[in-house]
């Protein structure tokens, strides 16, 4: 609706406007009876749009006896085949189904050229002409129409309010004598004793009036009903005929009606051209312009179009031109569609054009078709437009289910979303594609493709779709696939060669490969069984996917028994596939466990038999080849790691035993060098002796030195060879150390006849070490130098300090070291070979010497300048910088005994080593009580009351352990020293005696100075 209040409608093309408040309800209708246009009121009377009944729309024409009108029988219908005015009184019923009664009136409407268009049709409302004008229905004032009665034919009796509007145009209201136009229609009608119908314009608008006489001649009714709108519309309808005549002539086109017999009743100039005529054709039939062939097919084809009553499009010949040809039924005068009208465009040239191009396209096909690829055409909106035979075989599709987006049904479920994103981007961007994907067939076979798809342009370079290919890359996908599995498969041999190399244990081992292995061959278990040393047959040596009450039946297999066994037997791999399907008895006992494939290898080495490995799946039924071959391979890897393994063992247990010898053989010999030394030393605090029984007794107490050092070094090298050793680090004075070492060395150096020469700075250097192995280092630096520098050489001991870094460097004037020896000097037993001289040792104080240094975070190097040329050691250690508290000091007496004697037990079944040692303590000022073994000390310590106990540890009866247990069990023991003298030196032994609640750990024979030493720190 517009802003003016009017309504508007458009029907076939035609804008109408009319104005609300007219009642009278008008519209048109074509030759058909379609509706063409309407005003508001007959859009209410169908409450709504027409609809597609002829002639009368939505609402229904009714007799006044209630009895519905025929078609035939319609004013409108009527009035076009009669080609005459009907006018009628009828009950007309809306679409809601309530009635009125009403008057129709239908008339002919003709276009410019004076043939019928169509029926306008007016309905107002029907007033039943009374006898009586007093018995007159009082007129609707709600009417919206202009209604008027003339009383006495020159006096307005009545009007209603759209009438006294219209009469303010005469300045005439209600009462007053009639406007001159009005009398004179009263006067009309009432001389003819009829309704008369008039159409007047007054002002701007024009009026249908009708003046309906009363019985009594006396009175007339004036009916106005506006139908400036339908002078509009029949105005409009004229222009639109004389457009569409205009068109017709001016049309590039041909345009052109035929009648029921085939005559062109119209034709523009085009059609007449075609038709060869020189003017006009109308009257004139195809026979009469056309070969009798051509025009037989024309004529079939108008017939076809008027039997069909449909729109028809074809190509027609006419003459020597083609046209393409749009034929369509018109109605006759009569309504009944016997008449053609068509619009034929010329196409002889592009019709050539399409015959080359089909001509093209069918090569293209059969060129396509026979391609070795997959080709395909889109649309610019990827549309599939074409697909090739090759296209199809490999889709697995036919060509017309593949044409616009019904392709991607034969994706792989697994690549359609990837590829549809990847093409629909494309088309987006309108770059080309590129992709490799699989296409699905129904019998689950799979076809990998390579895809491309490049962009088609028009002449201004605008994108006009795509053209691609399709590669079927299958047989290479399935090689590079091989290769990955190979690839991935090599990578997991090299990760598991990487647990076999990094693991020690085989059980571990086992269980971290299959860890390794499982995921990528979906296993769930894996048993392996070792030959029983009896070689009776076979236990279970570890395993991985069954339960713990499971693993315990299992046991022992017997050589023949299940799988394993038989493997065993048969030293052959063996496969069993889909077990739970099979009643094989040999695979009864892995079906219990659930398992669905079993594959077993032996491990063999050497032609021995050494046990089996298996390995199985419950979620799969077999293992394919190269799977059997990787588990295979698997197994040999793990039999080589297996043998490298009991090897080692092998090497371990000999080490172990060697350890354990030379523990043996230390023990044993300290025991008989105990007394030996106690008694030198007891022989050199007695004195007395003579001259030669002197030097005797110093060179037995210089052989004894060599005699323990030899012992403890070869203790030591056991340690540290197996990571043993522990050094008891503490803030300690470098001078202190030197002192020691230069202590130790000295009598071999002076008995060599050497000079010593030793440069220590000044400022205090302190280090965190071991003083103990620190001067031990030292020592053997000095001792190696002293051995291999001829008599009366020169041997230096020179120390500096630098940046937290502590430099020793021990050179001597002796034999040097060939450079072939300087890398190896450090090893263990190397010694420089003399022809003519034996050094002596065993060639492992060097070895100590780089072990004890790297053990403290320094290094060591040996320098020479050839045999010789005297040889330099260097040292590096870091030095700390802070002072430690100064040691407190001990009250000596002058003599070098302690201020006050203290009562010592000595415990030792070697009656030998007791008696000298028991000499030596009381020589050195202390009261002494001895005891063969822990029962009888334990029973000597309320009398006794020691304050020290030397105490052996390997005696009968009762041990020095067990005894050192009780006697700590015992009150007031807690003020008695307790220190075990023993042969026994390792770590172990250390840690048992400090169990056992030793306070110190001696290893026979021990220093007279370490005795004393220890007597006189300890608390009296």
């Amino acid at each position: 609706m517009d802003t003016a209040g009017r309504g508007v409608y458009n029907i076939g093309g035609t804008r109408m406007q009319y104005p609300r408040e007219v009642i009278v309800a008008i519209y048109s209708c074509g030759p058909a009876g379609k509706i063409q246009s309407y005003n508001e009121a007959a859009r209410r009377l169908w409450g709504g749009i027409p609809g597609d009944t002829p002639w009368s729309g939505a609402m229904r024409f009714l007799r006044m006896d209630g009895s519905p009108v025929p078609i035939d029988d319609l004013p409108p219908c009527r009035a076009w085949q009669t080609q005459a005015v009907v006018t009628g009184v009828f009950m007309i019923e809306t679409s809601s189904g309530t009635r009125f009664p009403m008057t129709v009136h239908a008339e002919l409407q003709c276009g410019a050229d004076g043939h019928p268009a169509g029926v306008t049709v007016l309905i107002t409302e029907s007033r039943t002409i009374q006898p009586d004008p007093s018995s007159a229905t009082p007129l609707p004032f709600e009417n919206p129409s202009p209604v008027i009665r003339v009383v006495g034919i020159d006096r307005i009796g009545f009007a209603n309010p759209a009438a006294e509007a219209l009469l303010q145009q005469w300045n005439v209201s209600s009462g007053a004598p009639a406007p001159a136009l009005i009398q004179r229609m009263v006067s009309d009608a009432t001389a003819h004793g009829a309704p008369l119908d008039v159409e007047k314009t007054i002002g701007d608008r024009t009026y249908f009036i009708k003046v309906v006489p009363v019985a009594d001649g006396v009175h007339a009714n004036l009916y106005f009903t506006d139908i400036t709108e339908l002078k509009k519309l029949e105005h409009h309808l004229r222009c639109s005929q004389e457009r569409f005549d205009a068109l017709a002539l001016h049309s590039p086109v041909a345009t052109y009606i035929k009648d029921a017999d085939g005559r062109y009743t119209q034709a523009n100039p085009v059609a007449c051209r075609y038709l060869g005529a020189v003017g006009d054709v109308v009257g004139l039939t195809d026979e009469d312009l056309l070969p009798p062939e051509m025009a037989a097919l024309l004529h079939e084809n108008d017939q076809e179009v008027i039997r069909l009553g449909q729109t028809i499009v074809s190509e027609e010949q006419v003459g020597r031109w083609r046209f393409l040809t749009s034929k369509f039924p018109l109605p006759d005068e009569n309504g009944n569609l016997t008449q053609v009208g068509g619009v034929s465009v010329e196409i002889t040239e592009r019709a050539e054009i399409e015959r080359k191009l089909r001509e093209s396209e069918e090569r293209f096909r059969i060129l396509t078709d026979n391609a070795p690829v997959g080709i395909f055409l889109s649309s610019a909106d990827g549309q599939a437009l074409f697909v090739n035979r090759a296209w199809c075989t490999m889709a697995g599709m036919t060509t017309e289910k593949a044409l616009g987006t019904g392709w991607t049904g034969a994706l792989h479920p697994e690549d359609r979303e990837r590829v549809t994103q990847g093409w629909d981007h494309a088309v987006d961007q309108h770059m080309a594609s590129y992709s490799e994907f699989r296409f699905l067939h129904a019998d689950g076979s799979v076809v990998w493709v390579h895809g491309c798809a490049l962009q088609l342009t028009g002449p201004d370079g605008e994108l006009t779709g795509y053209i691609g290919s399709c590669v079927d890359v299958t047989e290479r996908m399935s090689a590079d696939l091989l290769l990955q599995r190979q690839s991935a498969r090599l990578r997991l041999l090299w990760e598991a060669a990487g647990v076999i190399l990094s693991t020690e244990r085989p059980d571990v081992m086992l269980q971290k490969l299959f860890e390794k292995i499982s995921p990528h061959l979906e296993l769930d278990a894996f048993f392996s069984f070792m030959v029983d040393p009896s070689g009776d047959d076979l236990a279970l040596f570890s395993c991985s996917g069954i339960t713990e009450e499971q693993k315990s039946q299992l046991g022992r297999l017997s050589f023949g028994q299940a799988i394993c066994g038989t493997v065993a037997l048969r030293r052959e791999p063996m496969v069993v596939s889909c077990i739970q399907q099979s009643d094989d008895e040999m695979a009864s006992l892995v079906r219990g466990y659930g398992v669905s494939v079993y594959a077993c290898n032996p491990l063999m080495a050497g032609g021995e038999l050494l046990g089996t490995l298996s390995f199985a799946s419950r979620t799969r039924t077999h293992f394919d080849a190269d799977e059997i071959e990787f588990l295979e391979t698997i197994t040999h890897s793990f039999t080589g790691a297996y043998v490298r393994w009991r090897l080692l063992e092998d090497l371990r247990s000999a080490d172990r035993k060697k350890d354990e010898f030379l523990a043996t053989l230390a023990h044993e010999l300290r025991n008989p060098l105990a007394p030996i030394r106690t008694g030198l030393e007891v022989m050199k605090m007695a004195g007395g002796l003579s001259a030669p029984l002197e030097k005797v007794r110093a060179t037995m107490e210089r052989q004894m030195d060599q005699l323990v050092t030899l012992v403890n070094d070869l203790i030591d090298v056991s340690r540290i060879t197996r990571g043993k050793l522990q050094l008891r680090l503490t803030q300690c004075r470098f001078a202190d150390i030197v002192r020691s070492a230069t202590e130790a060395s000295l009598p071999g150096i002076i008995e060599a006849g050497h000079y010593l020469d030793v440069s220590v700075p000044d400022a205090e250097i302190h280090l965190n070490a071991d003083p103990h192995r620190l001067a031990q280092v030292i020592s053997n630096l000095l001792n190696n130098a002293a051995k291999y520098t001829p008599r009366g050489g020169t041997i230096r001991l020179a120390a500096e300090v630098g940046q937290g870094t502590l430099s020793v460097r021990v050179q001597d004037t002796g034999k040097g070291i060939p450079s072939g020896m300087l890398d190896r000097i450090f090893e263990m037993f190397a010694q420089i070979e003399s022809p003519t001289q034996d050094h002596g040792g065993l060639g492992i104080g060097l070895t100590l010497v780089k072990s004890l240094i790297q053990m403290h975070g320094g290094s060591v190097r040996a320098e020479s300048a050839g045999p010789g040329k005297g040889s330099t050691f260097h040292l590096q250690l870091p030095a700390i910088i802070r002072e430690p508290a100064p040691a407190p000091s001990l009250a000596v007496a002058g003599n070098g005994h302690h201020a006050s004697g203290k009562r010592v037990l000595i415990v030792d079944d070697n009656t030998d080593a007791a008696q000298v040692l028991a000499m030596a303590v009381t020589l050195m000022g202390h009261e002494v009580a001895t005891a063969e073994n822990g029962q009888v000390a334990l029973d000597l310590v309320p009398g006794f009351r020691p304050h020290v106990v030397f105490m052996d540890l390997g005696m009968p009866v009762m041990d020095g352990w067990e005894a050192a247990k009780r006697l700590r069990a015992q009150p007031g023991s807690e003020t008695i020293h307790l220190v075990a003298l023993t042969g026994w030196g390792q770590d172990g032994d250390r840690e048992r005696t400090r169990a056992a609640g030793f306070d110190q750990h001696l290893v026979k024979p021990a220093d007279p100075e370490t005795l004393r030493r220890v007597l006189l720190e300890s608390a009296p």
